[in-house]
C-alpha cells in the first residue's frame, strides 16, 4: 500500500513468492511458471501505472516504446533462470539471451547517443559495465554447457557491438557494428577447428565450398556498404576533418578486406614442426648409405 499497489494487484507479488517457495522446494518448471506470472503481472502494473502516461521522448525513443522495451528484456530475466535450473534447452536459452542482448543495445544505445541537452541521461560506466558483464555471463554459461555456440556468439557480438557508440555517440553505429561483426565472425563460428586440442595435428578447419565462400564476403561486403554512413564517422572522427571521396571508398575498401581476414583463416592449415629427435627418411638412407 506505500506504494499506491491497488487491491486488485496484490495478490500479483504474493502468486509470485508462493511459485518461488514451491519451485525451492520441488524444482519443478511448472512452479517457476507460477513465479513468472506473478512477477510479471506486477512489473507490468508497475511500468504502466508510473510511466505509461508519459508523452516525452528519451533520444528520439518515446516513453511509451522503451517500457514496451523494458517488459520485453524483463521476460528473458525472469525465464531463463528457471530453464539452466531446469536444465532444459539450451537453444531456448540461447534465443532468449540473445534477443535480450539485441534489445539492451538498442535501448542503451538511445539513452546515451540521444540528444538530451546538457544533462547526461545515461553514464559511459554503464555503457561498459553491461557490456563486461553480458560476455562474461555468455562466456561462463558455455563453457558450463548452458549457453549454444550460436548463442555465445550473438550475445558476445551484440555487448562488444554497443561499446562503439562511447566512441562516436550520435553517429548511432551500435546497428551497423553489430551486423559487420557478426557477417565478419560468422566463418570462425560456423566452421570451428575440429583438431582444436590435438597434439601434433595440423589446425584445419571445414573446407568451404566455392558458394560458401561467396556468400560471406559478399555478406562482408554488403554490411560494410549497409553501414557506409558509420565508416564515414569514424573516418571523420579519426582524420578530425570532412573525408574525400576517395578517402571514404578506401575506407570502405578497408574495412572490406579486413572483414574478410577471417573468412580466410577459417580455411588456412597450420603446419607443425617435425619433433625434433624424430629422424626423416632422407637423413636414415644416407647414414645407411656412408655405413656401407
Amino acid at each position: 500500500f506505500a506504494m499506491g499497489v491497488p487491491v486488485f494487484v496484490i495478490p500479483a507479488p504474493l502468486v509470485a513468492a508462493a511459485g518461488l517457495s514451491l519451485y525451492y522446494e520441488s524444482r519443478l518448471l511448472r512452479d517457476y511458471l507460477i513465479f513468472m506470472a506473478g512477477a510479471a503481472a506486477a512489473s507490468v502494473w508497475f511500468v504502466h501505472h508510473h510511466f505509461w502516461f508519459l508523452e516525452i521522448e528519451l533520444g528520439g525513443l518515446s516513453v511509451r516504446d522503451l517500457c514496451k522495451l523494458m517488459l520485453g528484456m524483463l521476460l528473458p530475466a525472469l525465464t531463463v533462470p528457471g530453464l539452466v535450473i531446469s536444465n532444459s534447452s539450451h537453444h531456448l536459452v540461447s534465443l532468449l539471451l540473445s534477443v535480450q542482448a539485441a534489445m539492451v543495445a538498442f535501448v542503451e544505445e538511445h539513452l546515451f547517443a540521444g540528444p538530451h541537452g546538457e544533462e547526461e541521461m545515461y553514464p559511459a560506466y554503464m555503457v561498459l559495465a553491461t557490456s563486461l558483464f553480458g560476455m562474461t555471463v555468455a562466456h561462463r554459461m558455455k563453457s558450463a554447457g548452458k549457453l549454444s555456440s550460436w548463442g555465445a556468439w550473438v550475445c558476445h557480438s551484440c555487448y562488444a557491438s554497443k561499446l562503439s557508440m562511447l566512441a562516436v555517440p550520435e553517429a548511432y553505429m551500435v546497428r551497423p557494428v553489430l551486423l559487420f561483426a557478426l557477417a565478419v565472425s560468422a566463418p570462425l563460428v560456423l566452421y570451428p577447428d575440429s583438431t582444436a586440442g590435438l597434439i601434433g595435428a595440423h589446425h584445419r578447419r571445414a573446407k568451404l565450398k566455392p558458394w560458401q565462400g561467396i556468400l560471406h564476403a559478399a555478406m562482408v561486403v554488403l554490411t560494410v556498404v549497409a553501414g557506409r554512413f558509420a565508416v564515414f564517422d569514424v573516418i571523420q572522427w579519426v582524420t578530425s576533418s570532412q573525408p574525400s571521396e576517395a578517402v571514404a571508398a578506401g575506407g570502405l575498401l578497408l574495412a572490406s578486406g579486413i572483414g574478410c581476414l577471417p573468412l580466410v583463416q577459417s580455411t588456412s592449415t597450420t603446419p607443425t614442426t617435425p619433433r625434433r629427435g624424430t629422424p626423416s627418411s632422407g637423413s636414415a638412407r644416407s647414414r645407411r648409405c656412408c655405413s656401407s
